[in-house]
């Protein structure tokens, strides 16, 4: 059985490698032991979002019931599919539901490539990030790009990500690609893939280069990367618009939306 979502389907990629994934007979649980603090490492997803409040608080049980092995969890996700670009009544019925309940809501738009693919040209220097200095200056844009004020101990969920990342470039399912003027790292971006199918993390551009093509030249060096190794099908989530509009321009093209809500249950936890 497969996940309806092509979004979700493609976070799977992680899961499947450094977690487990497993299906209750309504909902497909995902889980990432060693990453207990991403949200959407450790979720709950279904075809269809819950119908009314009733629901949605018995989906909240089989949450904490099926993560309650896991030391860390101190949250609730629950995601489903969204099969149009815009957003469903019934999923709009459960944002706002949910918003009464202390939720936040993910509705960020998931674009694949239809473009066409060639050897793109050198306008930056782009190689694999591969050392631990690399990876640091990787880490420090990433934080010079999260304008994001964050609560909690934020710095073991970015340690966490980067132990995903890492992991799956040691296992030959997924790259990280930087552009670099000099010897400062301006943008990057990652791929990980699995079969033909190909999903991109990480696009990050350093504010001082932004609209100058930096992002422009990863994708199109990425995706001749992944179409060497023979991968036919490329996916990315835009979270905000004006990043859309360049991967559309790249040739990518708008087919649904990943939706989701989730709430930190920190407090609840510790009390329990």
């Amino acid at each position: 059985m497969d996940l309806r979502s092509l979004s979700f389907r493609t976070d799977l990629i992680f899961s499947e490698l450094l977690g487990n994934v497993s299906h209750d007979g309504e909902n497909w649980i995902v889980k990432e032991p060693k990453a207990p603090s991403y949200y959407w490492g450790n979720f709950l997803y279904r075809d269809h979002p819950p119908k009314n409040l009733a629901e949605f608080r018995a989906t909240e049980i089989v949450f904490r019931n099926s993560f309650a092995d896991i030391p860390g969890i101190f949250h609730v996700a629950i995601g489903w599919h969204n099969e149009t670009i815009e957003v469903l009544p019934e999923t709009q019925r459960l944002f706002d539901l949910s918003r009464t309940e202390g939720y936040e809501v993910t509705n960020d738009v998931v674009l694949r490539f239809e473009g066409t693919i060639v050897e793109p040209e050198p306008r930056f220097t782009i190689k694999a990030l591969e050392s631990d200095s690399q990876w640091q200056q990787s880490r420090d844009l990433a934080a010079l790009c999260d304008a994001t004020p964050h609560v909690g101990n934020y710095g073991a969920f970015v340690h966490q990500m980067y132990q995903r990342y890492g992991m799956m470039v040691a296992k030959k399912r997924g790259q990280w690609l930087g552009a670099y003027d000099g010897d400062t790292l301006v943008g990057q971006m990652g791929l990980i893939w699995s079969g033909n199918l190909g999903r991109f993390q990480a696009v990050e551009t350093h504010p001082g280069y932004r609209c100058r093509g930096v992002c422009t030249a990863l994708l199109r060096r990425v995706l001749y990367e992944g179409h060497k190794r023979g991968l036919e099908n490329f996916v990315i989530v835009a979270r905000e618009k004006h990043v859309e509009r360049i991967y559309e321009r790249v040739g990518f093209t708008a087919c649904e939306r990943q939706v989701g809500v989730h709430r930190s249950d920190a407090q609840k936890k510790l009390r329990s």
